[in-house]
């Protein structure tokens, strides 16, 4: 069988370079996007289809993440550095993201990297008991942001969308056996997708990304897990501010980005206020929160009448449109959202999200308004 190669055509008007997808045999995707910039942005997106966070695996995969950015001899980033690259990994909850960055000049350092991450794991209980203080270390360096969204998180989704963070408990107990059976579910050839965004030339970084994934084995793709409704109300968490969050379906439904445009409108008003939303083909949440001692945030989104709601409709649709153009500027963004979405579903692109935002009306961005009040989002509150 031939590979399936899909060339996107140009965002309108936007003068934006070709990029060419290219799915294989064994299912793995490549998406290649050339971009003017110094360095290389090489991204490697493994969908937590089938591998879900459960209780008896919670935090697995963040084990997994930690070990993977060693490299099979604990010392990838270090090598990387000293050519003038760097590697980082993240976990979230529909996929794990290695990116790794190098000089333009070094295309081949970066695959090589790629090639090592994919290796089966050489891994000893006391390394994973080494790795697992390191993530008990960066539990205690959360910000007041992240505990106000994970227990946003919890409220309205409980253990159908659990922490990626994981459970320092699950982890401890967990074997080189374990984490390497989770490595083999997750990165399976039909969870894998490579985006390489940089000067690069599209077949040639096409072939390089295909020498790397393309040998892997074919393996049926596991069902994806949705996620229920979620549930709004009341949560309080040991943290400063408050939240608001939106409970949302897939990353392009009108009522998604009438949250998300309500969200930006009203964080452009106050002080102190962030947005969080990852894209997912999955239920999910659009977070407004505040991280100071002030309250307030909750009292100004339930006073919105219609004339104040009807007078933030164009500033949410600019901002929510930026919020997306701003992470297709850079090699590391653009990487960031085409990847994340590829990794749920082939047909994923970020230009649906922009199709939705231009043509959300007054009564869908009221409904995302009204999403974030109280009684239907989903309400966090910090007690300190």
């Amino acid at each position: 069988m031939l590979p399936l190669v899909v060339a996107f055509s140009l965002l309108a008007g936007q003068g934006q370079p070709p990029r060419l997808r290219t799915v294989l045999p064994n299912g793995a995707a490549i998406l290649v996007e050339p971009m003017p910039s110094r360095s290389v942005s090489i991204q490697l997106w493994a969908s937590s289809r089938g591998v879900e966070e459960r209780p008896e695996t919670h935090g697995l995969r963040h084990l997994l993440e930690h070990v993977l950015a060693l490299g099979p001899d604990r010392d990838l980033d270090r090598r990387l550095e000293s050519k003038g690259g760097f590697l980082r990994a993240r976990t979230f909850r529909d996929a794990t993201q290695v990116e790794i960055t190098v000089p333009a000049d070094q295309l081949d350092l970066g695959f090589t990297a790629l090639g090592e991450v994919l290796k089966p794991l050489r891994v000893s209980p006391e390394q994973l008991s080494k790795e697992v203080k390191i993530i008990d270390q960066e539990l205690g360096l959360l910000d007041d942001d992240a505990l106000l969204n994970e227990a946003a998180w919890t409220k309205g989704f409980g253990q159908t969308a659990l922490d990626p963070f994981g459970d320092l408990e699950m982890m401890r107990a967990a074997t080189p056996e374990d984490v390497e059976s989770i490595r083999k579910k997750q990165f399976a050839a039909s969870n894998l997708v490579v985006v390489v965004v940089g000067p690069v030339n599209l077949d040639g970084a096409t072939a390089m990304a295909r020498s790397v994934v393309g040998s892997l084995p074919k393996v049926a793709a596991s069902p994806m897990r949705d996620r229920m409704w979620g549930m709004p109300g009341p949560a309080e968490v040991d943290a400063y501010g408050e939240a608001r969050a939106a409970i949302v379906p897939e990353f392009a439904s009108s009522k998604t980005v009438g949250a998300l445009a309500a969200a930006l409108a009203i964080a452009s008003k106050l002080e102190d206020c962030y947005v969080t939303y990852t894209p997912s083909t999955k239920n999910g949440l659009v977070i407004l929160g505040r991280t100071d001692a002030k309250q307030g945030l909750g009292v100004y989104v339930d006073g919105l009448d219609p004339s104040a709601v009807a007078g933030l409709l164009l500033r949410g649709k600019s901002l929510a449109a930026s919020w997306v153009q701003q992470k297709l500027r850079t090699p590391a963004g653009v990487g960031y959202l085409r990847g994340l979405l590829l990794s749920q579903g082939i047909e994923n692109r970020p230009e649906m999200m922009l199709d939705a935002i231009q043509a959300l009306d007054y009564k869908a961005f009221a409904a995302g308004v009204q999403a974030l009040k109280k009684g239907t989002a989903v309400e966090v509150v910090g007690t300190r």
